[in-house]
């Protein structure tokens, strides 16, 4: 975006036209956005975006994407649960991220184990293993750490975890914790 440094003036009404476009071309733009991190226009744009299309869970990711990216966690962690209401059994990634912004052990789990249940639904391509295999691992280090170490066969469940993972990507880095 050499206009953006070129013309700094013109660069927001230029992105108000784009955003009268249709539905595809504003998402693809927000995601070139993300990709060169510039995430405060992708903001602007999603900031519209979420009340236009208030009912795409896709509109909900994206926003939750760039509000983290933008350290507001908050916000990020409310378009989170906005985005699992519109569409629960969709996209893992979105319970894995909602997991890791809760302090709650056991709402943690609850979130990791339910990603691990759409991952699993899905073709089970190496980037699918790879991110449900990473995934386990999140599961069995909690397990592992103080937060659920002292439930019931904890060390059991971990082991089980842990050796699922491996077997679906043994290069995991995560999976070597």
């Amino acid at each position: 975006f050499l206009l953006n440094q070129e013309c700094p003036r013109y660069f927001n009404l230029i992105l108000l036209l784009i955003m009268d476009n249709d539905y595809k071309s504003n998402i693809s733009l927000v995601e070139k956005l993300i990709e060169k991190i510039n995430l405060e226009e992708a903001k602007k744009i999603l900031d519209s975006m979420v009340i236009e299309y208030k009912n795409s869970s896709e509109v909900w990711d994206l926003y939750s994407e760039v509000l983290l990216g933008l350290d507001k966690t908050k916000e990020a962690k409310k378009s989170l649960e906005t985005s699992i209401k519109l569409e629960p059994n969709s996209n893992g990634d979105k319970y894995m991220s909602l997991g890791q912004l809760l302090d709650d052990p056991r709402k943690k789990l609850e979130m990791f184990e339910k990603a691990v249940i759409i991952y699993r639904n899905n073709d089970q391509n190496e980037e699918i293993k790879n991110v449900l295999s990473s995934a386990l691992a999140s599961i069995a280090e909690l397990y592992m750490s103080t937060y659920l170490c002292d439930d019931k066969n904890a060390e059991e469940k971990c082991e089980n975890y842990l050796q699922e993972a491996y077997k679906l990507s043994p290069n995991n880095p995560d999976v070597l914790i």
